[in-house]
């Protein structure tokens, strides 16, 4: 039964990304993560102190079936360019613990890769922790006559965050409480 919830669950997340809901994706995915399911909470306390070690941080755990490979995919964050050895630092020994353990009875693939550039923050914690870097923001409604902005995050306070814009040539600042989000992530400033 575990295993058809966790079905439905991954496959509404992915509908509602395909069909553009992005706040509805974005829920899902804290979801998600607060019904982690055995085989991912295992993965995850197994890649966690591995991660430690190589200065990183676990982003999510999650087992997909994709074209009728199950893939365990393992996703790493930290506060630089993560590079192609940091990532085998981590996969080599995730590999052998979970061959030697058989954590995974069926065939599978392991994927262990960074979030990457344009990574999404799923709640005010990683927001704010964003302070500083450029940002896309999805609104659930319009603000200043705009429902998406791009603009570096200046400050969160009360749950509202400071974003400065540039709009028509003219730089200022909006304010969006963070009730109003949909979907956030970082952005690339051209």
């Amino acid at each position: 039964m575990a295993l058809f919830l966790d079905f439905l669950v991954n496959l509404w997340y992915y509908i509602c990304r395909w069909w553009g809901e992005h706040e509805s994706a974005h829920l899902l995915y804290e979801l998600r993560g607060d019904i982690m399911n055995t085989l991912e909470q295992r993965i995850y306390n197994v890649v966690l102190p591995l991660t430690e070690q190589v200065g990183l941080t676990v982003f999510s755990v999650e087992e997909v079936k994709e074209d009728g490979l199950k893939i365990l995919r393992v996703l790493v964050d930290g506060d630089h360019v993560i590079d192609v050895e940091e990532v085998t630092k981590i996969i080599e020994p995730l590999q052998e613990i979970v061959e030697r353990e058989d954590l995974i009875p069926d065939e599978y693939y392991l994927e262990v890769s960074s979030v990457g550039i344009e990574k999404p923050l799923r709640n005010l914690d990683e927001i704010t922790a964003a302070v500083n870097n450029y940002i896309y923001v999805d609104l659930k409604n319009m603000i200043e006559n705009d429902n998406a902005w791009y603009g570096t995050l200046k400050e969160v306070v009360d749950n509202k965050l400071s974003l400065e814009i540039n709009k028509k040539g003219r730089i200022k600042t909006i304010v969006i409480p963070y009730e109003e989000i949909k979907f956030a992530r970082i952005a690339i400033k051209f």
